[in-house]
């Protein structure tokens, strides 16, 4: 929870101060910022602006009690959760910070926050559909499948993105759409594997992938270690509800193996290891994916692609070391402080590198996994795959804040 020190002002000034400051919050909520990044980002703007402010966000709502304490007047904000806009979030950091400068008023500050909030995606769509395969593609290369693994699972990727454009913010079909998505998914990758050989588990798991909320693990397991518990215990009860609705589908797309024939190819075409270089080439093309699926500005992309392998590379020599799952202690500590030195020298926030970077180390393959042996009736592989996965994302959040007191960021964002 954030506050700040009430100054002076007329009615009319306050009165659009505190309208900012909640178009702010909300703004800053709808596009995806954790719940501690934006306490202290409408928390910095309050005090720029002299307004006493008690702050409090959690996944789907966000208040505010502007005042001293005995004469506040309390605010509410209902917000769906939304979907990171690394893009957006950038512009709103330079709003505030002309804000906490005053280089603007208030009220010109709410009047550009509403064009920053309806501008023009970065993206189109079509480059975002071609995004989404080649995270799925570049996943099956991590995951060591072949060449017709990296096809599926690149294939079915771009399926998925093309069912987000065509769906676009319809809730009756969002709310549905992962446990659709996962079950449709399951039955071409079975469909696939008897037809010409491919391993199903590697296809679904890859193309899902973009799916599988570890990231939002990981930011509910940051959000309790700094002490925000209620936003951190919804964030980390909505994550798993996302794995379960991937794990229902899963289940339903696999009864469609009582529908395909007899006669499955078991020799894989296409099979054998991929060549070292393509497993460089899927290190520097992920970046460049989850640059356009968070909607980065085309610009932050060099630095995007710097962090990324920079901190994959690292999690690979912590791998060494420390073992596979504190090995991402050393990938987070690289990617966080990287990401809060990068943007002190580019002005952009540490956001903005931080989200993609910390993608190539989420466990969210951990927990998919997880779930599916639990659905084979494989309880004991099951709960080994959910305590690494709860490893990882520790050592995650461990290495965020190690980096973040080694090199103390530029801005809340």
């Amino acid at each position: 929870m954030e506050s700040s020190v009430h100054g002076p002002g007329s009615a009319a000034e306050l009165r659009a101060a505190e309208a900012f400051l909640l178009r702010l919050g909300q703004a800053l909520h709808s596009h995806g910022t954790p719940a501690d990044r934006l306490e202290q980002s409408v928390g910095s703007c309050a005090r720029a602006l002299g307004i006493e402010a008690q702050l409090f966000a959690t996944p789907t709502s966000f208040f505010a009690a502007f005042g001293p304490p005995g004469a506040q007047a309390t605010h509410l904000v209902r917000v769906e959760p939304g979907e990171i806009d690394l893009g957006t979030l950038a512009e709103l950091d330079g709003l505030t910070d002309q804000v906490e400068r005053r280089q603007i008023s208030p009220a010109q500050a709410e009047v550009r926050l509403a064009s920053v909030v309806s501008g023009p995606r970065v993206w189109s769509r079509v480059t975002t559909v071609v995004s989404f395969g080649v995270a799925s593609g570049s996943a099956a290369s991590f995951f060591g499948g072949s060449w017709a693994e990296v096809a599926g699972s690149l294939t079915l990727g771009a399926m998925l993105g093309v069912m987000l454009q065509c769906i676009g913010h319809r809730p009756a079909l969002t709310r549905v759409f992962e446990p659709a998505a996962a079950a449709l998914v399951t039955a071409l990758s079975l469909v696939a594997a008897h037809l010409v050989g491919l391993s199903a588990e590697v296809v679904t798991l890859s193309a899902l992938i973009v799916l599988v909320p570890g990231f939002t693990l990981t930011i509910a397991m940051s959000e309790l270690a700094t002490r925000h518990w209620a936003s951190g215990t919804a964030r980390l009860a909505g994550a798993g509800v996302v794995f379960l609705t991937l794990g229902f589908g899963v289940a339903l797309g696999r009864s469609v193996q009582v529908l395909l024939p007899g006669g499955a190819i078991t020799e894989p075409l296409w099979a054998g290891p991929l060549p070292p270089w393509a497993g460089v080439v899927a290190l520097l093309l992920s970046p460049m994916a989850f640059t356009v699926l968070f909607g980065a500005r085309k610009r932050d992309m060099p630095a995007i692609v710097v962090a990324g392998v920079a901190g994959y590379l690292g999690a690979r020599f912590g791998a060494q070391t420390l073992g596979p799952e504190l090995g991402a202690c050393v990938g987070a500590v690289i990617v966080g402080a990287g990401s809060n030195v990068l943007a002190s020298l580019g002005g952009r926030p540490a956001l903005v590198t931080l989200v993609p970077g910390i993608m190539l180390l989420v466990p969210g393959s951990m927990g998919f996994r997880s779930v599916s042996s639990f659905l084979d009736r494989d309880a004991v592989s099951g709960l080994q795959a959910a305590f690494a996965m709860g490893l990882v994302a520790t050592a995650l959040v461990a290495g965020l804040l190690l980096a973040h007191a080694l090199v103390p960021a530029r801005r809340a964002l």
